[in-house]
């Protein structure tokens, strides 16, 4: 329930931060993403199936602040109940 909770309280307040800082603020960090992936491009490539995962991972970079919250909101939640959940199991009574 707290991982719900916090990951929600956090993409909500993520999504308000990028509403108010307006479209030129996600285009700044949209640019800035490309670049460093594009600085990331030789590490990727040397992996198996390199440049499909570079070109996935350039496709999927949020654009929008919906995006931008639903990403965040999405990466806070598998985190948190990838450690919640084992706790819960080893601590329950």
């Amino acid at each position: 329930m707290t991982t719900v909770l916090s990951a929600a309280i956090s993409a909500t307040g993520l999504y308000g931060i990028a509403q108010v800082a307006g479209p030129e603020a996600m285009q700044r960090h949209l640019t800035e993403m490309r670049q460093l992936l594009e600085s990331n491009k030789e590490a990727y490539l040397q992996q198996r199936n390199g440049q499909e995962q570079y070109e996935r991972t350039l496709q999927n970079l949020a654009s929008t602040p919906q995006g931008l919250a639903a990403d965040d909101l999405k990466n806070k939640l598998l985190f948190g109940l990838l450690i919640s959940l084992p706790g819960a199991v080893f601590f329950r009574r």
